[in-house]
């Protein structure tokens, strides 16, 4: 059993059941809940100084990649919309093309095709010393796209950097760069040299050339590598460097997740629904009775509690043991702790009686008092409407609702997601072929053109000539047709093994 006070209110715990419990008529609890409206958004960027350079805060705290990570892993939906936006984006993987325009429909469209030379660039990474294939690498520049909307690829280069095309061409040796492989978001940060004052200087990005990688958690005293930022007009450069590359946000240097920015609120909304419910079902379920304690049965017992303690210190002149009440040392002086203690005991008492299926048909005995003006007092028993129904109910009208907000911020329909809908009748697969259709022609090209940036920035810095040409890699996606408009030997049911 749990018994617990604040002031002159608490509440007693015996296993599911809970009671609230006032002492006197009147209360006011001591407790108020404080809720920190403080706006954590500067109204610009942040710069902190390490190593004489100029950092860029992500974040009025400097934590925001993990604040984001934290927040979408902790929903219930968002991180398998995430995983089926990866896959819808994804397809059966990259491959190399070239765009061609026809004059007669105008329409452009894409010729895939086998090209040597990219394909033995982007194969057998691992064993150039990469951690990672381009394709896992590929993954995992999609996924921080999406969680994110930035990514940084740390690119890697050899000495045969230094040399011409033409002289690599002419010698066989290995291109410039030879992979690159992904920084955490968490990890990374844009540095200036500029000693900039982020109150009267003014500052653009190009100003942050560098990108310091380290451990921003703990302090400031530690160890970061500086690498330059990689730029195109200055690949070659250097033997390593990362690229920065994002989704552009007004206003930010960085990218901006605008999940995160405008449905923050949403989110940790639907967070909190599962945490609610189940501790409105472990702590309220039960709560169904109230207990007022009368003025008049405290004061009285403050007064047997005072009659206690005359008596313990004449016990104490005689040689005799104290006198106990309800299991309490009384001692020989009063304090008002001793009908705090007796109190609680009182509630623990009828606790007991009151809960439990071995109580049934007990009965807890009090005696009522009267005042000064003949009114009764007595120990009063309310019951308390918990309107369990309701809140539930609300709580699972604002889960859906925040469902909503979350599908329609990702451009994602129901039908795609797999996440019911009220409202939604049909659910046949003309509709969702629709969907996806609008999904892939509205969403993919952005997030394709920015996630395989690194991959054709490659292809540009090892193959001019054939980037020149108009070959790029890029993600293959294999758009399913309408089962009527398949032939019957074509169609998914003759399709199975």
């Amino acid at each position: 059993m749990d018994i617990k006070t604040v002031g002159s209110i608490g509440y007693v715990r015996e296993g599911h059941d809970v009671l609230s419990f006032q002492i006197g008529s009147t209360t006011t609890s001591p407790v108020e809940a404080i809720f920190n409206n403080t706006n954590n958004n500067l109204t610009g960027p942040v710069l902190m100084q390490v190593d004489g350079y100029s950092i860029l805060l992500k974040g009025r705290l400097n934590n925001e990649p993990e604040d984001i990570e934290a927040l979408i892993s902790g929903n219930s939906e968002l991180p398998e919309l995430i995983e089926k936006q990866i896959r819808l984006l994804y397809g059966v993987g990259p491959r190399c093309y070239q765009e061609h325009f026809d004059e007669g429909t105008g329409k452009l469209t894409r010729k895939w095709a086998k090209q040597p030379e990219i394909d033995e660039m982007f194969d057998d990474w691992e064993v150039k010393g990469m951690e990672h294939s381009a394709e896992d690498t590929l993954l995992q520049i999609i996924r921080r796209y999406y969680y994110h909307e930035e990514f940084y690829p740390k690119f890697h280069f050899s000495l045969s950097r230094l040399l011409s095309d033409e002289v690599i061409r002419s010698l066989n040796l290995q291109p410039p760069m030879f992979g690159f492989e992904l920084v955490e978001n968490n990890r990374t940060r844009l540095a200036s040299r500029r000693q900039i004052d982020m109150f009267q200087d003014d500052f653009e990005e190009k100003d942050f050339d560098t990108v310091f990688v380290g451990n921003w958690n703990y302090g400031l005293t530690r160890r970061f590598k500086r690498y330059k930022k990689f730029k195109l007009s200055k690949a070659r450069a250097n033997r390593y460097s990362i690229g920065h590359y994002k989704n552009d946000a007004v206003g930010s240097i960085y990218g901006v997740n605008k999940l995160y920015k405008g449905s923050r609120d949403w989110i940790l909304g639907a967070n909190s629904t599962p945490k609610d419910l189940n501790s409105f079902f472990k702590n309220f379920f039960g709560a169904k009775v109230h207990i007022i304690i009368p003025d008049a049965w405290c004061e009285s017992k403050k007064l047997m509690l005072q009659k206690y303690c005359e008596i313990n210190a004449k016990r104490k002149v005689d040689g005799k043991e104290y006198l106990t009440v309800n299991g309490i040392e009384v001692g020989e002086t009063y304090h008002e702790h001793l009908f705090t203690l007796y109190a609680n005991a009182e509630v623990k008492k009828l606790m007991t009686f009151l809960s439990g299926a071995e109580n049934q048909g007990k009965a807890f005995i009090s005696y009522s008092f009267r005042t000064g003006d003949k009114e009764e007092e007595r120990w009063r028993f309310e019951e308390v409407d918990l309107k369990q129904k309701d809140h539930v109910d609300s709580r699972l009208d604002f889960h859906k609702r925040a469902q909503e907000v979350l599908l329609a911020a990702k451009g994602i329909d129901a039908s795609i997601s797999n996440i019911t809908k009220d409202g939604i009748i049909s659910k046949s697969g003309a509709d969702l072929l629709y969907n996806y259709i609008i999904y892939l022609m509205m969403n993919r090209p952005i997030a394709e053109r920015l996630c395989m940036k690194p991959y054709n920035d490659m292809i540009r810095v090892n193959k001019p000539h054939l980037y020149k040409q108009g070959w790029r890699w890029g993600l293959y996606t294999d758009v399913p047709a309408r089962q009527e408009e398949t032939s019957p030997k074509d169609r998914t049911k003759n399709q199975q093994p």
